[in-house]
Formats: C-alpha cells, sequence, structure tokens
C-alpha cells in the first residue's frame, strides 16, 4: 500500500511538473516576429473600371518598441489604373512601446484594435469596428 501511495505522488508530482514546463514553453517570444492583418477593404468605380483597395496593418515587435506600419494594396481593371492608385498606397510607420502579460499585449498609443491577444506563435487576435459593429481581427505571423 505504501509503494502504491508513494507512486501516485511521484506521478502526481511529475504531472504537475510536465504541466508547469508546458506553460511556461507555450509563453512564445514574438520579437523579431512581424504580424499582418487585413484591416479594410474599399472599392473606387471609375466609368471605364474599378479599383479594390485592401488596407493592411503590420506590427513587427522588437524588444521594446513595435513597428506599425499601414499599407495598401490595390487591384483594378483596367490594371493601368493601379498606377494611379499607387500615390495612396504610401505606408505610414510608427513605433510604439509595447509589453506583454501573459498572451495580452499592450501596445502604448494604439487604440486602433482594441486588446490584442496572442492565441499562439502564428496569429495575434484582436477586433476592429466595421460598419458600426465590432469584427474579430487576426494579425498573422508572415515568417511561419
Amino acid at each position: 500500500m505504501k509503494n502504491l501511495s508513494m507512486k501516485i505522488y511521484l506521478r502526481s508530482i511529475l504531472f504537475l511538473v510536465l504541466l508547469q514546463s508546458n506553460f511556461i514553453f507555450c509563453q512564445t517570444d514574438i520579437i523579431g516576429k512581424s504580424f499582418t492583418a487585413l484591416i479594410g477593404t474599399s472599392c473606387e468605380e471609375f466609368i471605364n473600371g474599378g479599383c479594390t483597395i485592401q488596407n493592411y496593418c503590420t506590427l513587427k515587435f522588437n524588444k521594446k518598441t513595435v513597428d506599425i506600419t499601414y499599407f495598401n494594396e490595390t487591384y483594378c481593371t483596367p490594371k493601368s489604373f493601379e498606377k494611379l492608385n499607387d500615390e495612396n498606397a504610401k505606408q505610414n510607420k510608427e513605433a510604439l512601446l509595447w509589453s506583454k502579460q501573459n498572451s495580452k499585449i499592450f501596445i502604448e498609443g494604439l487604440n486602433d484594435f482594441g486588446n490584442l491577444y496572442l492565441a499562439n506563435e502564428n496569429i495575434i487576435f484582436g477586433t476592429i469596428e466595421s460598419y458600426g459593429e465590432l469584427k474579430e481581427l487576426r494579425f498573422i505571423n508572415m515568417e511561419k
């Protein structure tokens, strides 16, 4: 009986150690990684065609700051209209301080996406307002 209770005790301790190490190793390091999200889509219609403009945001995490870049990709018919929109596709970039507590990511001065949460090493979840309602936003790791 003493042997059985000792085995149960040792298995319990082993289980707790494995559970703790799994928790520690699941806290992924995002320094040096970039995550990009499609944050909006709009259309422009012309007499001879039109364009779809997709707006993106990239978060690149450095040790203390995160580089935030907004950019557009334009798809037009006819293709020659894309050159007209290239001027509007300029990238806006800023660097803000960031920190992480468990899975929650705090970026000082960035309130566009609500609370940001690291789901795993490849996805950061946030929210964005679209047509008066909040929608889930996914920043995907671009360096998989």
